[in-house]
C-alpha cells in the first residue's frame, strides 16, 4: 500500500490560550490494484496503436490537489508538461503509457 502525502502548514493569531498554529495534513491510498493496472497499462500501450483517445496518465486527486497549490494545474497544462513534471518528481508509476507524446 503506498501513500502520497501532501502538507500545508498555517498559523492562526489568536489570544490566550487559543490555538495559535495547526498542521493540516491530506493523504490519499493508492492501492497496488491501481499501481498493478498502470503498470498492464504501460506495458500494453507499447503492443499496437494509440488510436484517438489514449490515456496517458492515472493521477490521484492528492496530488492534483497539490501541484494546483504550487502553481501547476494539470487542466491547462500540456500532456507533454504533466508527464515531464511526474517524471521529474517520481511519479512515472502513474503513467499509463511507453509512447512519446
Amino acid at each position: 500500500m503506498s501513500e502520497v502525502q501532501t502538507n500545508i502548514d498555517f498559523t492562526e493569531n489568536r489570544q490566550g490560550d487559543q490555538l495559535e498554529s495547526a498542521i493540516i495534513t491530506s493523504s490519499q491510498e493508492i492501492t497496488p490494484e491501481f499501481l498493478r493496472q498502470q503498470k498492464q497499462l504501460r506495458e500494453m500501450s507499447s503492443r499496437g496503436p494509440a488510436g484517438e483517445y489514449h490515456e496517458v496518465c492515472a493521477i490521484p486527486q492528492i496530488l492534483v490537489d497539490r501541484w494546483k497549490k504550487e502553481g501547476f494545474d494539470v487542466f491547462t497544462e500540456s500532456a507533454k508538461s504533466i508527464v515531464a513534471k511526474l517524471k521529474v518528481e517520481g511519479f512515472e508509476y502513474f503513467m499509463s503509457t511507453t509512447k512519446k507524446l
